[in-house]
């Protein structure tokens, strides 16, 4: 008996030491260690020592019931490394977990109705949940110069977003997307003679006829510099540029088609050869 408590101090310096000694203090790359939902700071033991946090499961145990440490771990993702100390690493699994995060990523040119599909195919909304609310602007708070709206197709901004799915709110969703159409557009243009939202309007069309890099930036660099929220370009009165060589203009419609036969008005810049071309603010694509 005496013997026992003669060692007690020993052991006591060696459980502390070990607690204090990281397992690896040259390994400081984090990695993700997770606490399942339910789970007790002495029953994390094992999974401890397998991801080489730990040396051994009793010095976890002891160092634990020495320390009284435990009762505030919560269940989540944490970033952890092997340069931790026991003090250190309880800390951070008692602090805030890591956000459950995801990508989700709108393509440019999807319509409200493919939006609306793929959230629905995650699993993150009742089907017709986004479009509901879509169509009911005054639930949001708008950029400026839009008027009146009876739907926000062209202003949900096409973008990779970080979302929580266990949070997941469509206002909140669609409130991002139109907050992040405001910031990337920048100051208002004023637009002459169309509107703001008219302008969204035709460059949503052009970059539904064009979604492909391929030959996108033919028309964005040739038809005007008047910029959108999907990067599409509409017709401003740009400086005379020869259509390329071999190429006749005919009007025949609002689109410029290639390479053999651009017609007008809409190429103002490309089609200027033909005596009867009028610019007008139209679209110009490409096919």
């Amino acid at each position: 008996m005496l013997l026992a408590f003669a060692f007690a101090p020993l052991g006591c310096f060696v459980i502390d030491d070990k607690a204090n000694t990281p397992m690896n203090p040259a390994d400081a790359e984090p990695r993700v260690f997770e606490v399942p939902p339910g789970a007790t700071a002495k029953g994390l033991a094992p999974a401890l020592v397998q991801a080489g946090l730990v040396d051994s499961e009793w010095t976890w145990k002891l160092w634990l019931r020495r320390s009284g440490s435990g009762g505030c771990l919560k269940a989540g993702r944490f970033k952890v490394s092997p340069a931790m100390a026991l003090p250190e690493l309880m800390e951070t699994l008692c602090g805030a977990p890591l956000p459950n995060d995801e990508p989700f990523t709108i393509v440019e040119g999807w319509r409200i109705r493919e939006i609306d599909a793929a959230l629905t195919e995650r699993g993150w909304i009742e089907a017709g949940a986004y479009a509901r609310a879509a169509g009911e602007p005054g639930r949001f708070k708008l950029p400026e110069g839009l008027g009146e709206l009876s739907s926000l197709e062209g202003l949900l901004y096409p973008e990779t977003y970080m979302v929580d799915p266990l949070k997941f709110s469509v206002e909140v969703f669609i409130q991002r997307q139109l907050d992040t159409f405001t910031e990337r557009l920048g100051p208002t243009p004023q637009p002459r003679p169309a509107t703001l939202y008219e302008v969204v309007i035709m460059a949503s069309m052009l970059e539904r006829e064009e979604p492909t890099r391929r030959t996108a930036p033919w028309w964005r660099a040739s038809c005007g510099n008047g910029s959108t929220a999907s990067g599409a370009s509409v017709w401003t009165p740009p400086a005379a540029t020869p259509w390329p060589s071999g190429t006749t203009a005919t009007p025949s419609s609002s689109a410029c088609v290639t390479p053999t036969t651009p017609t007008t008005p809409a190429c103002a810049r490309a089609c200027r050869r033909h005596p009867s071309a009028t610019p007008t603010p139209t679209l110009c694509r490409r096919r």
